[in-house]
């Protein structure tokens, strides 16, 4: 449920500290997320008023 709190996280670069840190870390570690991340890595749509890239 919060996996894409994660990712805006990571997508913003902000970078918590302690405990949030540490379950963000891991959050973006999961196989599932890693997958998902990859996946979209994979994506060849690209829409630039949606995209920062």
């Amino acid at each position: 449920m919060f996996a894409p709190v994660a990712m805006r996280f990571l997508t913003y670069g902000i970078q918590p500290q302690d405990a949030a840190g540490e379950w963000m870390q891991e959050i973006l570690a999961h196989p599932a997320m890693r997958s998902w991340i990859a996946a979209a890595e994979r994506e060849p749509e690209f829409i630039a008023a949606d995209e920062k890239g």
